[in-house]
């Protein structure tokens, strides 16, 4: 039992299994990121002039607003520019508001509304159905069917991510993006 620890070949397998897990150990501890992230420049492309997009553009400076934020907005008046801006790293990243961005959400808005509607005229001729006969119910009804009838468009806002520009940023703006 004894002769197990005179043996050269035992302790430099355990000396080298030993460094294995300190190195794997250290790699690990050594991979977490705890970068932090300050005054990033986003490229901000706005083609919609509607309150909706105001609107959105409003709460996007305010939340990133003071000497701590991660976030530091630059205006871009058109796409075209956004390559030019990647390459010579002005910016990370973009947030692109399109064009109707308004007008799809008051569509949505009001196709939710004539949804609403019509679910509550269902309940109510449920409840009491000679209800369903009179004439506000069937100028509701018209006008939540005139509401639902066509399906709206998608509001359209895009995320660009500079991916050549830092690899630790353009890693933190794209989980950002996806979760």
């Amino acid at each position: 039992m004894l002769n197990v620890f005179k043996r050269k070949n035992i302790w430099i397998s355990m000396l080298v299994a030993a460094i294995l897990i300190g190195l794997f150990a250290f790699a690990q501890v050594g991979a977490r990121s705890t970068v932090k992230v300050r005054h990033v420049p986003l490229a901000l492309v706005v083609n919609d002039n509607g309150k909706d997009a105001k609107n959105v553009v409003k709460k996007l400076r305010k939340e990133s607003h003071g000497k701590n934020s991660e976030i530091k907005w630059v205006n871009v008046n058109h796409t075209n520019e956004l390559t030019k801006g990647f390459a010579s790293g002005k910016y990370y990243g973009a947030v692109v508001i399109h064009s109707g961005f308004t007008k799809a959400i008051n569509q949505q808005a009001d196709y939710l509304k004539g949804k609403i509607i019509t679910q509550k005229l269902d309940a109510l001729v449920v409840k009491t159905p000679l209800v369903a006969e009179t004439e506000p119910f069937q100028q509701q009804k018209a006008l939540a069917n005139s509401l639902t009838q066509k399906t709206p468009a998608q509001a359209k806002v895009s995320l660009y991510v500079s991916q050549g520009s830092n690899v630790t940023v353009a890693n933190i703006l794209t989980t950002a993006c996806q979760s």
